[in-house]
C-alpha cells in the first residue's frame, strides 16, 4: 500500500470526533513476536475554545510477557472529557488475558476484565470468561483470527440495589495487517449475547492504524462502536469515537 493510501485512511479514521468510551484492541500486539517482555504507552490530548470550549485527555497502556506458547497481557485506558470545567465523561477499563498454544493454529483464551463509565450508569461491570482462538492465518505479515468464550458478566449499576450477574457467549474476529514497513492496520469486532436471550446483545468495533514516526514512537489513529440493544434507562444504545495520538512501544 502506498503513502497516499495510508494518509487517507489516517483523515478518515481521525476526521470525526467522537464521544467518550473506552474499547481495547486486546488481541494485537502477540503472534510473531519474540519471546520475552513487550509492551506500549499510548496517549492524546484534545482541546477547543471559543464558541466550544472542550478538553479530552486519554491514555492507556499494556505489559505482554510472550513464552514459547503462553501469553500473559494485561492493559488499560482510561479518558476524560471536560466542557465549560465540568465534567461530561469519563470511563475506565482493565484488562488481564492469558492464551495457550494447544496445537498448531488453535489457543486457549482466559481473561479478567473490569470497567467504569459512570456516563452509562455503570459502576462497575466485571468480566471473566474462557474459550478458545483459532489462527486462521499467521505469518509476518497479518493475521486473521476467529475465537468464542463463555462469559460471566457481573455489573452494578447507578441506581439499582445489588449486582446482576448474566453468562454470554464473546465471539470475536481479530484482522491485522502490515500495510508497509512503517505502518499497520488492526481490527477487532465482539458479538456477545445472552446465552438464555439472544435479542439481548453487545456488539463492540475496534480499528486502529498505527505508523511508525521513529524506532520506538508511533502516531496512532484509531475508530469505535459499541452497541447494547437493551442499556440501563436513559442511556443510548450506541457509542462511538475517534481518536488520534501518539505511542511510545518497548
Amino acid at each position: 500500500m502506498n503513502r497516499g493510501m495510508i494518509v487517507m485512511i489516517t483523515l478518515i479514521l481521525s476526521s470525526v470526533p467522537g464521544s467518550a468510551g473506552v474499547i481495547l484492541n486486546t488481541l494485537s500486539g502477540t503472534g510473531n513476536q519474540e519471546p520475552g517482555w513487550n509492551g506500549g504507552v499510548e496517549g492524546s490530548f484534545a482541546a477547543s475554545g471559543g464558541n466550544s470550549d472542550r478538553m479530552t485527555l486519554s491514555g492507556g497502556g499494556r505489559m505482554v510477557w510472550q513464552g514459547e506458547n503462553d501469553v500473559w497481557r494485561i492493559q488499560g485506558q482510561a479518558e476524560r472529557a471536560e466542557s465549560h470545567s465540568e465534567e461530561i465523561a469519563r470511563s475506565v477499563v482493565g484488562h488481564l488475558r492469558q492464551n495457550h498454544r494447544l496445537t498448531g493454529p488453535m489457543h486457549s483464551v482466559a481473561f479478567v476484565q473490569i470497567q467504569h463509565n459512570p456516563f452509562q450508569r455503570l459502576e462497575s461491570r466485571w468480566l471473566i470468561g474462557a474459550g478458545g482462538r483459532w489462527d486462521i492465518y499467521d505469518d509476518e505479515r497479518g493475521r486473521l483470527s476467529l475465537g468464542a468464550t463463555h462469559m460471566i458478566e457481573v455489573e452494578r449499576i447507578d441506581g439499582m440495589t445489588g449486582r446482576e450477574t448474566e453468562q454470554r457467549l464473546s465471539a470475536f474476529l481479530f484482522v491485522g495487517r502490515q500495510l508497509t514497513e512503517d505502518a499497520k492496520l488492526s481490527g477487532v469486532c465482539f458479538f456477545q449475547p445472552l446465552w438464555s436471550a439472544f435479542e439481548d446483545r453487545r456488539a463492540m468495533a475496534n480499528l486502529d492504524l498505527d505508523v511508525s514516526l521513529t524506532g520506538s514512537l508511533s502516531l496512532l489513529v484509531g475508530g469505535s462502536v459499541e452497541y447494547d440493544s437493551d442499556p440501563p434507562a436513559d442511556v443510548d444504545t450506541t457509542d462511538w469515537k475517534t481518536t488520534t495520538g501518539l505511542g511510545v512501544r518497548f
